[in-house]
């Protein structure tokens, strides 16, 4: 999505949502302020399953790593799926010695800096949720990203919205609502963050080594 410092008019439901989610992005990371594009995507997850390590990076980490100015998270969901976890471990560092969980909950915001290391824990136990997926959408706020018109770029990240057609017909769920402007927003509640006294412990009992990475292949993902 491209609108300058997303201030444009929105031309669709997606973009009228991440104007709003812009909004607590600055009073969070007032940094977000230099955002022109964001990047939006969605998970769909059963309960035990979680999601590696990994840093938010332009297109997966292919070539240069670059990463957003901010990570937004937004619970479509409750009761299911493990929280989200969010260390103080950036790409070259030592081992994080801080982190933190947020538990899923439905219309919970959370807005971390883009290039910090973080995941998402499996569930425990038995879910009570109907659906039985924890349901998540994304968006990374960017002041500069490679973006892609669409298949014949080839596919991958930042991605436009492809237009409607036979075979592709689910931008229309997402026309722009007539009346957003003049529903009010919900007044933001500070939700509970879980301080994490270690974020990585050694199966043998050993002291950690935050000098020396593990494998990259068992913990993290991409690159």
């Amino acid at each position: 999505i491209n609108a300058e410092y997303m201030g444009a008019a929105p031309t669709n439901t997606i973009e009228q949502v991440i104007q709003q989610l812009l909004a607590h992005a600055v009073k969070a990371r007032p940094e977000a302020r230099k955002a022109k594009w964001a990047e939006w995507w969605a998970h769909c997850r059963p309960h035990s399953a979680g999601h590696q390590l990994h840093f938010d990076s332009e297109n997966e980490g292919a070539g240069t790593v670059r990463h957003p100015i901010a990570s937004v998270v937004v619970y479509l969901s409750e009761g299911v799926g493990g929280p989200t976890l969010v260390t103080n471990q950036r790409l070259g560092d030592p081992l994080a010695d801080s982190g933190w969980l947020v538990y899923p909950k439905e219309n919970r915001v959370v807005v971390l800096d883009g290039s910090v290391l973080h995941g998402v824990i499996p569930g425990r136990g038995v879910t009570s949720s109907r659906t039985g997926r924890r349901t998540t959408f994304m968006v990374g706020l960017w002041d500069r990203v490679t973006h892609r018109s669409g298949p014949a770029d080839g596919l991958g990240a930042s991605m436009a919205i492809p237009p409607v057609s036979a075979t592709c017909t689910w931008p229309t769920l997402i026309q722009p609502l007539s009346d957003f402007k003049s529903k009010k927003p919900l007044a933001p509640k500070p939700a509970p963050v879980i301080a994490l006294p270690n974020v990585w412990v050694r199966v043998d009992g050993a002291p950690v080594d935050r000098t020396v990475l593990p494998n990259y292949e068992e913990c993290f993902q991409g690159f």
